[in-house]
């Protein structure tokens, strides 16, 4: 990432709040690289489900929702996401779906930051949803003000083609039981 990058910390950093770094640091110069101390990057959370095996023992079952890490299928891209602020009422459940690209505009709007003009966010404020009614997907809009209703995983690394590609519906989250529910394949584009 270059340096001069409008994160949401620098941002942060101009109206005053501090900021601070956990997780594992992981972002190079390129993927075969060791991060360096000038390189930019962090995780919130896990970027997909538990990993299911290694060659010899079983690491992590997902069940009741199908595979986990580096599967687009739902055990692969659905993760538990804790939330606690200043307004959020405590001990709520959803099942309405969120991404972590949505940290950005969330954590800007709880603190009253606006988004800056030049930058592009792809994900959505939560705050309505995190402060609202928890079960209502409509309160997530898209960069049109729409309810967001799908969302894309790009896997190329997969080895099952049909698999490295995969379009997630709001609807096949909308259980709390989703064990027999899984993300449809996309056709390829060319």
């Amino acid at each position: 990432m270059p340096a001069d990058e409008l994160i949401f910390a620098k941002i942060l950093r101009k109206n005053g709040y501090a900021t601070g770094h956990t997780g594992k640091w992981h972002m190079a110069k390129d993927h075969y690289a060791f991060p360096g101390p000038l390189d930019q990057g962090f995780d919130f959370t896990s970027d997909n489900g538990g990993m299911e095996t290694s060659i010899k023992e079983v690491i992590t079952s997902n069940t009741p929702i199908d595979r986990g890490k580096l599967s687009p299928k739902e055990g692969g891209v659905r993760v538990p996401f804790l939330v606690a602020g200043s307004g959020i009422p405590a001990g709520r459940e959803s099942d309405v779906m969120v991404n972590g690209i949505d940290f950005y505009p969330t954590i800007l709007s709880m603190s009253g930051i606006a988004k800056p003009d030049a930058k592009n966010l792809d994900g959505a404020d939560l705050l309505p949803l995190l402060t609202g009614v928890a079960d209502d997907p409509a309160l997530v809009l898209d960069q049109h003000g729409k309810p967001r209703t799908e969302m894309v995983w790009h896997y190329p690394h997969v080895a099952n083609p049909k698999l490295q590609s995969t379009l997630l519906s709001a609807s096949a989250l909308g259980s709390k039981n989703p064990s027999h529910q899984s993300p449809q394949p996309l056709a390829k584009h060319h």
